[in-house]
Order: structure tokens, then C-alpha cells, then sequence
């Protein structure tokens, strides 16, 4: 396991959570989850992905996310979750359902995991 927790080598913040502004003086905190990996075949790992509809996730914290795809490369996969805290999005990157099912799956990597927050929202 490595020291930041989650799934696979996990990469990213060191865990402190600063403030960033948005619109006219507010404050407010996105924090997102992020891992990269490859899948053995899509189409075998995307059910096993949605097998509770997102349940199991927005139980966890999860305020939805993307699914990106490699355009060169089709079954490699980013994930980018909105998450509800940083405790949260870890806790969920650490569970042994979690590892089992990405097995389960088909995921043919060591998956890179990120912690992120986002500091600042630009335009086009």
C-alpha cells in the first residue's frame, strides 16, 4: 500500500485542503478523484463498472464524474470522480471490494490514483 492510501501507486496531494475562490468572494472546495489504467477489453469492464448503477460510489461520497478514454487507445481509461471530501474519496480508493472488482474487471495495470482539488476554474 502506499503511504497516501488507495488503490494501486497513488500520486498527488499531501492531504491538506486550502480554500479556492470562485465567483465574488465565495469560497469553495471541489475535491476530485482521479485514476488512469488500462483495461484487458471495454466492453468487460464496464458493467462490472456500473454493476450498482454509481450506488456503491455516491454512497462513498461520490458527486459523479467522466469517463475519458485514450483516443490512440481505446482501453486505456481516466476516471475523473467529483468527491464530496478527501477523507471520503481515500477511504473508497482504499477498499478491498474495490481492488476485487477492478480484478474482477480486467484492469491490466497498476492503476495511478490522484487526490485533487481544484484551485482555480478557467474560461475557454
Amino acid at each position: 500500500m502506499h503511504p497516501q492510501g488507495g488503490i494501486g501507486a497513488c500520486q498527488g496531494h499531501h492531504g491538506g485542503v486550502s480554500k479556492a475562490p470562485f465567483g465574488k468572494g465565495n469560497v469553495h472546495i471541489i475535491l476530485y478523484l482521479l485514476v488512469r489504467h488500462k483495461v484487458e477489453d471495454y466492453e468487460r469492464w464496464k458493467p462490472i463498472f456500473d454493476h450498482d448503477r454509481g450506488a456503491t460510489r455516491k454512497r462513498s461520497g461520490s458527486k459523479g464524474g467522466w469517463i475519458l478514454r485514450n483516443a490512440n487507445d481505446p482501453n486505456e481509461l481516466v476516471i475523473l470522480f467529483e468527491w464530496d471530501s478527501l477523507e471520503n474519496a481515500r477511504r473508497f480508493a482504499n477498499a478491498d471490494d474495490l481492488r476485487e472488482a477492478m480484478q474482477q474487471a480486467g484492469v491490466a495495470d497498476q492503476p495511478d490514483v490522484y487526490f485533487l482539488e481544484e484551485i482555480e476554474r478557467l474560461g475557454a
